[in-house]
């Protein structure tokens, strides 16, 4: 019969028991009516307060709960009773006389397992009743019985053997990712390389390095980049064949190997579709965290056993082809030749002789003007040089990309900015005197600029420095934008307040989004060198250089062609419609000294 929950502790009977929380007495005893008829035990109160005092002390199979009642409702009651450890699995189901879909909702997002409505429909209240008193009570006996099994010995074992067996997949896969590690690829390797001494034919490994990870990992925190990395793991084992083996190498680095691809010619192919595919895939914006990320990958390719015998001959040059893709201007597919073994020796003494340059004063800074079409000067940007004690000369784009990979870009970068914030400041009090504003552009790699303090660090070195932050215009490349998307706002906000302008570098490689492009506070852009360079004899590239020239008029944004080297060339564009040039064709670098005295004797043509 129906009982009040007044603190009675007699003991649940076996066809189950059942608590009706409702404010309303007449609810109360036509619900208990019901469903005492069908022979279950019930329980009621009249509050949530009663409900709960009386749950502290006992159980029970279902509770039927009233959404409207005074003092506290059947959400808040709901959320109480799920807090309790002793009440938390005891499943709930709503009732109310409305029939708003809002309610409902609310219902199962707080935790209930079912919804009432009112008038009650006998037919329907038992129906629901009977259906989650057995689930409750079919869970319970689950749980029973596996308390019962886990103080096994048997469960024991099962649970050392699969703590074993863990040990084991960790010993040889990436935490990460859960692919291969160095160790199982190099054992797989080795057994493929035996395999091909005995039978013959052949394979290639491939050595993937993420173009820009860095800067995803600077701009959106490590716990992103490594939902990165785990998508990209999962894409691109959907492109490799079941007897493929894909390895995280480290970091932002994967080698695949490629077995049983039959001869030279035949493998070469195999290997260069595989490896375009996997470019392509790379290349495809993903959603991770609410982030459209894209990376964009290197790719070293080498063939074995013609240009590799051992593990780690095939794996040091696949790395050397690597890096020639990298060198070619990233997001390239390059095969392994005898070449860049010597390249790649190269490149391991310039990065260890990098390590040591600042400290010796190797480098330097010299400035390009930018040129408009009237010959109007309208400013220009410090690039950096490495005077080296052996090599001589050298120009940042054979030395920055080692250091973007290491350490010592964030030092680097410092000594950039305030070496060419010195000099803005010592252009300023010599111009602007004379109503000149000397405008001065640096292009930062992307790792420095998307760290969150960035904007920060670069206001205290123009205070420092004394320049003024409407003389300084920060580039960041286009195809950084790619991978960071939305967030690169940020930066861009954060540079704007400051009063410092900013331009996409580079644009033309084909990466950013022109959404992207038209929300952000950028001054302009400036067209790719490799664009530049391909007109007017290039139908291809002179297209792309009218589309470029396009887009940055209905952008409304300045245009700069850089590494203008040819006086046809600047022609072509400016009878297209280019407004600035900048370049060998336009006008030498200059040190900082001899760049002032340009600077004040064309004072007149000065922005």
């Amino acid at each position: 019969m129906l009982t009040a929950a007044n603190g009675d502790d007699g003991a649940l009977p076996d066809n189950g028991s059942i608590l009706i929380i409702d404010d309303n007495p007449g609810n109360l005893r036509v619900l208990g009516a019901i469903i005492e008829q069908a022979g279950y035990d019930t329980r009621a109160t009249l509050t949530g307060e009663m409900a709960l005092r009386w749950l502290a002390d006992h159980g029970c199979d279902l509770i039927l709960l009233d959404i409207r009642m005074p003092d506290m409702d059947g959400y808040e009651t709901c959320r109480r009773i799920k807090s309790r450890p002793g009440s938390r699995h005891i499943p709930i189901i709503f009732i109310s006389a409305l029939h708003d879909a809002g309610d409902k909702l609310r219902a199962f997002e707080e935790g209930g397992v079912d919804y009432i409505t009112k008038p009650f429909n006998a037919g329907e209240v038992m129906a629901r009743v009977r259906a989650h008193v057995e689930l409750a009570r079919a869970r319970r006996a689950l749980e029973d019985a596996n308390r019962v099994l886990e103080e096994r010995v048997v469960e024991r074992t099962r649970q050392l053997e699969a703590a074993k067996s863990r040990a084991e997949h960790l010993a040889y896969h990436d935490a990460l990712t859960g692919l291969a590690n160095r160790r199982l690829f190099e054992d797989r390797l080795s057994r493929e390389l035996r395999r091909v001494s005995r039978h013959g034919g052949g394979g290639a490994v491939l050595f993937i390095d993420l173009d820009h990870f860095k800067a995803i990992n600077d701009a959106l925190g490590h716990a992103v980049g490594d939902a990165y990395l785990r998508v990209l793991a999962g894409v691109m084992k959907d492109v490799l064949r079941d007897e493929d083996t894909l390895s995280r190498w480290g970091g932002d680095e994967f080698v695949v190997l490629l077995p049983a691809l039959g001869g030279d010619d035949e493998a070469a192919a195999s290997a260069g579709l595989v490896a375009n595919k996997l470019a392509n895939v790379i290349g495809t914006p993903v959603r991770v965290e609410g982030n459209d990320l894209r990376a964009g990958a290197s790719i070293g390719v080498v063939l074995y056993p013609g240009d590799g015998r051992t593990v780690d001959d095939i794996i040091g040059h696949a790395d050397a082809a690597m890096y020639a893709a990298k060198q070619a201007g990233r997001g390239k597919v390059e095969f392994f030749e005898r070449r860049m073994q010597a390249i790649a020796e190269e490149r391991y003494d310039l990065e260890h002789a990098l390590q040591r340059a600042l400290a010796r004063d190797e480098l330097f800074l010299v400035y390009e003007p930018r040129v408009g079409t009237e010959g109007r000067v309208m400013g220009v940007e410090a690039v950096m040089r490495w005077r080296h004690p052996r090599r001589g000369v050298i120009g940042a784009g054979a030395f920055l990309p080692l250091a973007e990979d290491s350490a010592i870009i964030e030092p680097l970068v410092a000594w950039w900015l305030r070496t060419a914030l010195g000099q803005l400041a010592d252009w300023q009090a010599l111009l602007q005197p004379r109503g000149v504003s000397p405008l001065l552009a640096v292009t930062i790699p992307p790792g420095p600029v998307l760290k969150g303090d960035f904007v920060e660090r670069l206001t205290a070195l123009l205070a420092d420095t004394g320049a003024r932050p409407e003389g300084l215009e920060v580039q960041i490349a286009e195809d950084v934008l790619a991978p960071l998307g939305e967030s690169a706002g940020d930066v861009a906000q954060g540079l704007k307040e400051a009063g410092v302008g900013l331009r996409v570098a580079g644009f033309g490689s084909g990466c950013s989004s022109l959404r992207l492009l038209g929300r952000l506070p950028i001054r302009g852009l400036t067209m790719n060198g490799a664009v530049v360079r391909g007109v007017p004899d290039d139908e291809a590239q002179v297209a792309l250089a009218r589309a470029i020239i396009a887009t940055a008029r209905i952008l409304g944004l300045e245009l700069l062609a850089t590494e203008v080297e040819t006086a046809a060339e600047r022609a072509f564009l400016e009878a297209e419609g280019c407004e600035y040039f900048q370049g060998p064709a336009v006008a030498p670098p200059r040190a900082g000294d001899e760049m002032g005295a340009y600077l004040e004797a064309a004072a007149g043509h000065c922005i």
